[in-house]
This record gives C-alpha cells, sequence and structure tokens, in this order.
C-alpha cells in the first residue's frame, strides 16, 4: 500500500511543532534506519533507500523486495539478498537465508553477521565468502555486537552470546550449534526489538497499550533492572555516547529512557493522514496491521547523538531533538 505523501515537504506536517522537523517521506511504512557520518539512511516499503537529510533516493530494490536492515555499510532484504554500500551506492553482494534476511550486525574484520527464518547465524566476509555457520534452537532475528560479544535475540526470548575471540567453526554444510543459554530464574519477554549499548539491553515487546512493553537488563544479568509499561513499542535504539534509550511505536511517540529506567522526556509525533503499510515484524516473521498513519516504525540517533531520525509507519520522517 502506498502513501499519498512525496519526498519533500507536507504541508500536513509543517509547523506543528518547532522542536521536530519533517525531513521527506517514502511512499510507505519506513523499516529501517541507520546513521552515517553525514546524516542518516532510510529503507522504506516502497523499495527505495534514501539519504538524509535531502531525501535522495540512492537505490531500488528489484520489484516487491525491501530493505528490512541495516549494518554499516551492509543492508538486507526481506529477500534474502545482503547489499552492499560502495562509492556509487548499493549493489548486492550474496544471498543468505532462504526465509529473508531477519537482521545484521557489523562485524570487526569488516564483513557481516546475519540472520534469518532458517535457525543459522552466518559470519559472512564482504564479498559473500563464509567466515562460519551457527545454528540456534529458535529463530535468530536480531544481531548486535558489544565489545567482543555477539548477541543474538532468538524466538525462544533468550540471547545467546557469541565470544567472537574464539568463534563457532561450522561450514554451511554442517553449522556449529549453539549451546543453549543459561536460563534466566524468569526468561525475557518474546520480544520484537533488542538494542544494545554501553553493556546495557534494551527490550521491547509489541503487547497490549498499558501492559509491561520495555525492559532494561545489564549484559550477564539474570534479572531486568527496570520495566515500563507504555504503548506498544515497535523500534529502539541507544545513543552512541550516553546512557540514553529512544524507543517508539504504535501511538506515536518518542520515549526517551535512561539506561536506569529513569524518564527522560518523550516527544508526540503530529498527526498524518496516508495509507498505512503492515509492519514486518521479524520476531514473528510475519506481518501486522498498525492502527495509525503515525505510528513509529524505526528510531536512530544521528552520529553525533544530538537528535534522532523517526521513520512512521506512513513513510513520513522526522527529525526529533534529544533532550539535554
Amino acid at each position: 500500500m502506498r502513501s499519498r505523501l512525496e519526498a519533500g515537504s507536507n504541508p500536513q506536517v509543517e509547523g506543528k511543532l518547532d522542536s521536530m522537523k519533517e525531513l521527506g517521506t517514502h511512499r510507505s511504512l519506513v523499516d529501517a534506519i541507520v546513521a552515517t557520518d553525514e546524516g542518516w539512511l532510510s529503507a522504506g516499503r516502497d523499495g527505495t533507500i534514501r539519504r538524509w537529510p535531502d531525501g535522495q533516493v540512492i537505490h531500488r530494490c528489484i520489484e516487491g523486495d525491501f530493505v528490512t536492515s541495516f549494518a554499516g555499510r551492509f543492508a538486507g532484504t526481506l529477500h534474502s539478498q545482503v547489499l552492499h554500500r560502495g562509492n556509487e551506492g548499493f549493489s548486492p553482494v550474496f544471498e543468505a537465508m532462504e526465509e529473508g534476511i531477519g537482521d545484521l550486525a557489523s562485524a570487526p574484520d569488516g564483513g557481516v553477521f546475519v540472520c534469518g527464518d532458517d535457525n543459522r547465524v552466518e559470519h559472512r566476509r564482504a564479498d559473500g565468502s563464509i567466515v562460519w555457520v551457527a545454528e540456534t534452537y529458535k529463530f535468530p532475528y536480531a544481531l548486535d555486537v558489544d565489545d567482543d560479544t555477539l548477541f543474538i535475540a532468538t524466538w525462544d526470548a533468550y540471547l545467546y552470546p557469541v565470544d567472537l575471540a574464539v568463534p563457532p567453526k561450522g561450514t554451511a554444510n554442517e553449522p556449529t550449534e549453539l549451546p543453549y543459554p543459561e536460563h534466566p530464574p524468569a526468561p525475557m519477554p518474546l520480544y520484537d526489538v533488542v538494542s544494545l549499548g554501553n553493556g546495557r539491553v534494551a527490550v521491547a515487546s509489541h503487547g497490549e497499550r498499558g501492559e509491561t512493553t520495555l525492559h532494561g537488563w545489564s549484559v550477564g544479568e539474570t534479572k531486568p533492572l527496570w520495566e515500563a509499561s507504555l504503548d506498544p513499542i515497535y523500534a529502539l535504539d541507544f545513543h552512541s555516547g550516553r546512557d540514553l534509550i529512544a524507543a517508539g511505536g504504535d501511538a506515536g511517540v518518542v520515549h526517551f529512557r535512561s539506561a536506569d529506567g529513569s524518564a527522560h522526556g518523550s516527544e508526540t509525533l503530529p498527526e498524518v493522514r496516508g495509507e498505512v503499510s503492515d509492519a514486518w515484524f521479524p520476531a514473528v516473521a510475519e506481518f501486522d496491521e498498525l492502527g495509525t498513519a503515525n505510528a513509529v516504525t524505526a528510531v536512530a540517533f544521528d552520529a553525533k547523538g544530538e537528535s534522532v531520525l523517526v521513520g512512521t509507519s506512513s513513510g513520513v520522517l522526522i527529525r526529533v531533538p534529544v533532550p539535554d
């Protein structure tokens, strides 16, 4: 489904809130955003990758495909392609995961970690050649690297840690089976998105409004540090230099939380009109209908940590300042 909004000025949003700035729009829902030295890249359900703040289209996926995740100079798509960004834009370099790519994470050697609904995680070099392959018990859908550890979030609601100093030795034909992680007293919730930073883990679930939907953990601990009952949360990002989390979801609100769980302000996005695409939730490997055009579907702090780019279910991109 496509929104009637086009890239550029949007009179329905402009001037609503002085603290925000609408930068433009995809023609439909925003699935992923990543910070660059110059600004951000965003991926829309229209199959395009756009560069911000100017909104230029720098890549178009093949018809019917779209980017589900970014990691550094890599992007992964629903149709299992891994794209690499060079001087001339993005180009496909290899295919991974028969069931589609759930998430990517940058590898220290310049390559990329890839996971998807194949119950496996792959470490690939930039040219696509395999370094190692590992299997998990349940569908791994989210990856992040913190120091020398790769964390793998899986559908059974646990984080598998992989020590990158002693990586698995599996091959494409004989993957290493990762040991089932030690269970905390109670499992982490079945989460939609996971973000790591500064030894902290933020976990967001997509429950009903008023339920506990945002959880803060410390890496290696077995109990949550804090929990918060917010609207269903679809997007998370950690500030690179501060213990600060940005989270947004169904209500069209961007929440800022400190790593200790304390509230650090919030911003409500202006209402917009437009057709709404179903959201892609890797945690359950399915599409789900969103009710409002300004639901937050992607967030990313900029490289300096001064603002957050927010992507919405109608495709609108809004820059929100980070609170002091």
